[in-house]
């Protein structure tokens, strides 16, 4: 009689070298010169909520110091990224953008594309949210579905193509640590549903039994450098999304999400099971 095969153990994450402290942190809203975010409109996932911005992180930020923060997803690395230009550097590309007429673009959320011959429509797309700072000071914030664009679209999709460049470095990165980051936790009710090669890829629960019980009760929890550090050596990355850990016979799922630099999103999670 044959047996079948046992599990493969689990891979253990990429060593990874994290500084003391980040010089971002420092950094604030105000600082922020180009922006892009994602914000879907329809979603299922395990753990976390992307539909809020506490459970979500901008895909790209470009600041007046020249830091970049930006994320990956990838086979190879996935999580938030930072990696420096020159302040000069960070002052050209923003009057690029601004060359472009991005102060005269609007928000276009209608799910179909306005192309007078041929238009597309999308269903369950994401809102691409684009922050841009003009001159007076302002942040110029433009929100279209798909990424759609009633006019001026070949000018808002050739800032989309520069900062897909920006966003794609070859050299220089370091992943981020984050000040603070929200942490979701659901426990797996009937852990029997999870098939074997599942099983063999859980981790062991790297926090107090404390913080399980907590998070898991409320959800999401906001956890800081310590916490975080802890997640991110257990995984390998600082956006973790649905990972399965195990503490005892309890086996949970688990999302991390970086906040950026001058942002506190916790009054936002202390609403977020109030009636509306």
């Amino acid at each position: 009689m044959s047996s079948s095969p046992a599990p493969a153990p689990t891979p253990e994450p990429p060593r990874l070298s994290l500084p003391d402290s980040e010089p971002a942190w420092a950094l604030t809203r105000d600082d922020v010169l180009l922006q892009l975010e994602h914000e879907p409109t329809f979603v299922i996932i395990s753990a976390g909520d992307p539909t809020r911005p506490f459970g979500r992180v901008p895909a790209f930020t470009l600041y007046r110091d020249g830091t970049v923060l930006f994320t990956r997803d990838s086979e190879q690395r996935r999580g938030l990224f930072r990696y420096s230009v020159f302040e000069w550097a960070a002052r050209d590309h923003i009057e690029h953008v601004r060359a472009l007429g991005v102060a005269r673009m609007r928000s276009y959320l209608d799910e179909c594309n306005p192309a007078p011959h041929r238009p597309v429509c999308a269903a369950d797309a994401s809102i691409t949210i684009l922050r841009t700072r003009l001159p007076d000071g302002s942040l110029h914030e433009v929100r279209n579905y798909n990424g759609f664009a009633a006019r001026l679209a070949a000018q808002l999709h050739a800032v989309y193509d520069r900062i897909a460049r920006l966003a794609a470095p070859r050299t220089g990165v370091d992943l981020y640590l984050p000040h603070a980051a929200t942490l979701f936790v659901r426990r797996i009710a009937a852990p029997s549903d999870l098939d074997d090669a599942e099983l063999a890829r859980a981790r062991p629960w790297p926090l107090d039994a404390d913080w399980l019980s907590r998070t898991a009760a409320s959800g999401a929890q906001v956890i800081e450098i310590p916490q975080i550090r802890a997640i991110i050596a257990a995984t390998g990355t600082n956006t973790p999304h649905n990972q399965l850990f195990v503490l005892g016979e309890a086996f949970v799922r688990v999302s991390m999400v970086p906040w950026l630099p001058g942002h506190d999103h916790r009054a936002a999670l202390d609403r977020r099971d109030m009636p509306r």
